[in-house]
Protein backbone atom coordinates (compact mmCIF):
# COMPACT_ATOMS: atom_id res chain seq x y z
CA UNK A 1 0.00 0.00 0.00
CA UNK A 2 1.51 3.30 -1.07
CA UNK A 3 0.61 6.60 0.54
CA UNK A 4 2.36 9.88 -0.22
CA UNK A 5 3.40 12.48 2.32
CA UNK A 6 1.27 15.63 2.19
CA UNK A 7 2.62 19.01 3.29
CA UNK A 8 1.42 22.35 4.56
CA UNK A 9 2.23 24.92 1.89
CA UNK A 10 4.06 27.45 4.05
CA UNK A 11 7.45 27.24 5.74
CA UNK A 12 7.73 28.49 9.29
CA UNK A 13 10.46 29.81 11.53
CA UNK A 14 8.36 29.17 14.63
CA UNK A 15 6.18 26.42 16.07
CA UNK A 16 2.86 26.27 14.23
CA UNK A 17 -0.16 24.01 14.68
CA UNK A 18 -1.92 22.56 11.61
CA UNK A 19 -4.98 20.36 11.23
CA UNK A 20 -5.03 17.78 8.45
CA UNK A 21 -8.53 16.34 7.97
CA UNK A 22 -10.41 13.89 5.78
CA UNK A 23 -14.12 13.05 5.57
CA UNK A 24 -15.42 9.75 4.21
CA UNK A 25 -18.64 7.73 4.31
CA UNK A 26 -19.27 4.25 5.70
CA UNK A 27 -22.29 2.60 4.11
CA UNK A 28 -21.77 -1.06 5.06
CA UNK A 29 -20.58 -3.08 8.04
CA UNK A 30 -16.87 -2.70 8.80
CA UNK A 31 -14.78 -5.67 9.84
CA UNK A 32 -11.54 -3.75 10.50
CA UNK A 33 -9.93 -0.35 9.88
CA UNK A 34 -6.19 -0.34 10.48
CA UNK A 35 -3.94 2.62 9.68
CA UNK A 36 -0.29 3.58 9.94
CA UNK A 37 0.58 7.19 10.70
CA UNK A 38 3.57 9.50 10.99
CA UNK A 39 3.92 13.29 10.97
CA UNK A 40 6.48 16.06 11.03
CA UNK A 41 6.94 17.01 13.83
CA UNK A 42 4.45 15.94 16.53
CA UNK A 43 0.84 14.83 16.10
CA UNK A 44 -2.40 13.83 17.77
CA UNK A 45 -4.84 11.63 15.82
CA UNK A 46 -8.62 11.86 16.29
CA UNK A 47 -11.47 9.91 14.68
CA UNK A 48 -15.00 11.28 15.01
CA UNK A 49 -13.96 13.38 18.00
CA UNK A 50 -12.20 10.54 19.85
CA UNK A 51 -8.51 10.90 20.68
CA UNK A 52 -6.66 7.82 19.39
CA UNK A 53 -2.88 8.23 19.57
CA UNK A 54 -0.05 10.77 19.59
CA UNK A 55 3.45 10.53 18.24
CA UNK A 56 5.54 10.00 16.26
CA UNK A 57 8.10 7.42 17.20
CA UNK A 58 11.64 8.77 17.02
CA UNK A 59 13.37 8.50 13.66
CA UNK A 60 16.27 9.96 11.71
CA UNK A 61 16.65 11.77 8.41
CA UNK A 62 17.20 8.35 6.86
CA UNK A 63 14.29 6.45 8.46
CA UNK A 64 10.85 7.54 9.63
CA UNK A 65 9.10 5.34 12.15
CA UNK A 66 5.33 5.15 12.41
CA UNK A 67 2.55 3.81 14.59
CA UNK A 68 -0.07 1.34 13.39
CA UNK A 69 -3.44 1.64 15.10
CA UNK A 70 -6.83 -0.07 15.00
CA UNK A 71 -9.44 2.61 14.23
CA UNK A 72 -12.41 0.23 13.99
CA UNK A 73 -13.99 1.17 17.37
CA UNK A 74 -14.17 4.86 16.37
CA UNK A 75 -16.10 4.45 13.11
CA UNK A 76 -19.82 5.01 12.67
CA UNK A 77 -22.32 4.45 9.89
CA UNK A 78 -22.57 7.48 7.60
CA UNK A 79 -20.08 10.33 7.51
CA UNK A 80 -16.80 9.94 9.41
CA UNK A 81 -14.06 12.47 10.10
CA UNK A 82 -10.38 11.84 10.71
CA UNK A 83 -8.25 14.74 11.79
CA UNK A 84 -4.64 15.00 12.81
CA UNK A 85 -3.34 18.00 14.71
CA UNK A 86 0.29 18.41 13.67
CA UNK A 87 2.63 20.67 15.58
CA UNK A 88 5.49 21.60 13.30
CA UNK A 89 8.50 22.51 15.40
CA UNK A 90 10.75 24.58 13.17
CA UNK A 91 14.49 24.18 12.98
CA UNK A 92 16.26 26.07 15.71
CA UNK A 93 13.86 24.80 18.39
CA UNK A 94 15.13 21.81 20.32
CA UNK A 95 13.20 18.58 19.93
CA UNK A 96 14.66 15.11 19.63
CA UNK A 97 12.98 14.32 16.31
CA UNK A 98 14.25 14.80 12.78
CA UNK A 99 12.17 17.39 10.95
CA UNK A 100 11.89 19.13 7.62
CA UNK A 101 10.98 22.72 6.74
CA UNK A 102 7.21 22.12 6.42
CA UNK A 103 4.56 20.39 8.48
CA UNK A 104 3.77 17.01 6.93
CA UNK A 105 1.51 13.99 7.39
CA UNK A 106 1.68 10.39 6.19
CA UNK A 107 -1.45 8.25 6.71
CA UNK A 108 -1.91 4.80 5.19
CA UNK A 109 -5.11 2.99 6.11
CA UNK A 110 -7.39 0.26 4.81
CA UNK A 111 -11.02 -0.36 5.68
CA UNK A 112 -11.98 -4.03 5.37
CA UNK A 113 -15.72 -4.58 5.08
CA UNK A 114 -17.58 -7.72 6.15
CA UNK A 115 -18.62 -8.15 2.51
CA UNK A 116 -14.96 -8.58 1.52
CA UNK A 117 -14.71 -5.14 -0.11
CA UNK A 118 -11.81 -2.88 0.83
CA UNK A 119 -11.43 0.91 0.80
CA UNK A 120 -8.08 2.65 1.22
CA UNK A 121 -7.92 5.84 3.26
CA UNK A 122 -4.55 7.41 2.53
CA UNK A 123 -2.97 10.82 2.47
CA UNK A 124 -3.82 12.46 -0.86
CA UNK A 125 -5.33 15.63 -2.28
CA UNK A 126 -8.62 14.61 -0.60
CA UNK A 127 -7.24 15.88 2.72
CA UNK A 128 -7.74 19.47 3.85
CA UNK A 129 -5.07 21.43 5.70
CA UNK A 130 -5.87 24.26 8.11
CA UNK A 131 -3.28 26.44 9.85
CA UNK A 132 -4.16 27.73 13.31
CA UNK A 133 -3.22 31.41 13.55
CA UNK A 134 -3.60 31.70 17.30
CA UNK A 135 -1.10 30.64 19.96
CA UNK A 136 -0.05 27.00 19.92
CA UNK A 137 -2.14 24.96 22.39
CA UNK A 138 -0.16 21.77 22.26
CA UNK A 139 2.25 20.37 24.78
CA UNK A 140 4.99 17.78 24.79
CA UNK A 141 7.96 17.20 27.10
CA UNK A 142 10.41 20.09 26.95
CA UNK A 143 8.12 22.47 25.01
CA UNK A 144 7.73 25.91 26.57
CA UNK A 145 5.52 28.30 24.54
Amino acid sequence: MYAPWIYAQDMQDRCVLYRFSRRFAIEEEVEKFTASICADTRYKLYVNGHFVVEGPCHGTEYARHYETVDLTPYLKEGENLIWVDVLHVSRGHYISLYREDKAALWFNGMIDFVSGAKTPIRTSDKWEVYRFENRVQYSFPGYIP
